[in-house]
């Protein structure tokens, strides 16, 4: 057994020596039957939330109505819940009820699909009540039981599906393929941010994001997206894209908004209840590709007014939109990048009251715009960023003037 699953064994045991069943279930089992990392260690067991709370020190209610219980433990947290089956979804997300069980079997069968509905015990043995191991030697991906029942109870598996089709690289099994057809418009049920999570975890899928996708087009689910409606031939412009360079998430939102030729970013972003910083980062990728489309040189103000990382990140994103090489722009930014004599204006020699002493003028637009001046110069080697080198610069560039601003 791993070092992971070892050091969660106490949970299990305390469980165990008070009578309940206990056992490793969910990713963390899947993940440790195909070789792949894990992530969080989840336990499912015969014992109640208040049992489970009865017996450990450190614990956290933050699903105790829907059975589940975080125990710390050498200072890592376990999800531990209690064996349940659900009552009828009537929010599409959450069952209206839920009702405690003491099988492990009726536990494992309320899951969405069959790789995820496998558990282990506590001495490494495997219950595979729905065959997903048979599921993970084929890389595929099906629910467990009716999939129309699956996806009525909660349609964002059918985002969770495709999800695992990118990040695992396996296939829709026909019925859930099928089903998921019948039932994409229940997407719309679903609260934004929580297809948002899903969307970003198959865009960052790093075993087949391309399928994925490309999957989403074929299956139309493109439609029940905020404002991908109508657009099946750009996602799969972009999945070819996304398929010729591995790409941060932020560079696939910013390649995603360019092919879809969105000209309201920030509104794009609002559909998707997405952040302020994203919608920032994405603008700046876009202003360094509207640059280079214009202009193929790259000048020195403009990787210090958004920055050498966001610079790179555009030059990367036009190579790759324009089917051009990188390598020599990308050279040329680190020689820039490196001859840079500021980083920020901060760094500036001067301040704005340096100016007004010059000019003898009181404060006013004239001077947030004089300062540019000088930053402008200073970054593209026009003057020294030194106060008496800026100073004898500016009066004989820009002498004093009733009219100046």
């Amino acid at each position: 057994m791993e070092e992971s699953f070892i050091k969660a064994k106490p949970i299990i045991e305390t469980l165990i020596e008070a009578g309940f069943e206990a056992y490793f279930v969910g990713g963390s089992v899947r993940d440790h039957l195909l070789g792949r990392s894990r992530g969080d260690i989840d336990i499912a067991t015969s014992a109640l939330p208040e049992d489970v709370q009865a017996l450990f020190n450190r614990t956290i209610p933050v699903g105790i109505k829907h059975g589940t219980v975080v125990v710390l433990h050498n200072q890592e947290m376990y999800e531990v819940t209690t064996f349940r089956i659900d009552g009828d979804y009537q929010d599409f997300r959450r069952p209206s009820k839920v009702e405690f069980v003491t099988s492990l079997e009726e536990d494992l069968s309320r899951r969405d699909f069959t790789i995820n509905a496998i558990a282990m015990d506590i001495h490494g043995t495997i219950i595979d009540p729905f065959e997903g191991q048979k599921d993970l030697k084929n890389k595929l991906i099906q629910t467990v039981g009716n999939p129309d029942d699956r996806f009525l109870e909660d349609p964002l598996r059918i985002m969770r599906a495709i999800r695992f089709v990118s990040q695992l690289d396996f296939e829709l099994s026909p019925e859930t393929k099928e089903s998921i057809k019948r039932h994409a418009h229940l997407l719309t049920k679903i609260s934004v941010e929580r297809v948002l999570v899903e969307f970003e975890k198959l865009l960052t899928g790093q075993a087949a994001n391309e399928k994925a996708i490309m999957l989403i087009a074929e299956l139309q689910i493109q439609n029940y997206l905020p404002l991908l409606d109508n657009k099946a031939e750009e996602l799969r412009q972009f999945a070819v894209l996304c398929s010729q360079q591995a790409l941060t998430l932020e560079e696939q939102w910013a390649l995603l908004i360019h092919i879809l030729k969105i000209e309201d970013i920030e509104f794009f972003f609002r559909q998707w209840k997405s952040s302020n910083e994203r919608i920032k980062t994405c603008r700046l990728y876009l202003n360094v590709i509207a640059g280079l489309k214009n202009c193929t040189n790259l000048s020195r103000y403009t990787v210090y007014t958004y920055g050498p990382e966001a610079v790179k990140s555009g030059i990367r994103l036009y190579c790759l939109l324009e089917n051009k090489q990188s390598d020599a722009v990308l050279t040329e930014l680190q020689t820039i990048t490196q001859s840079l004599p500021i980083v920020a204006r901060k760094e500036m020699a001067i301040t704005g009251n340096d100016l007004i002493e010059w000019y003898s003028k009181k404060g006013g637009p004239w001077l947030s715009k004089t300062i540019e001046i000088v930053e402008r110069a200073v970054v593209n080697g026009e003057v020294e960023n030194n106060k008496e080198n800026i100073k004898e610069w500016l009066l004989t560039c820009n002498p004093p003037s009733e009219n100046n601003y």
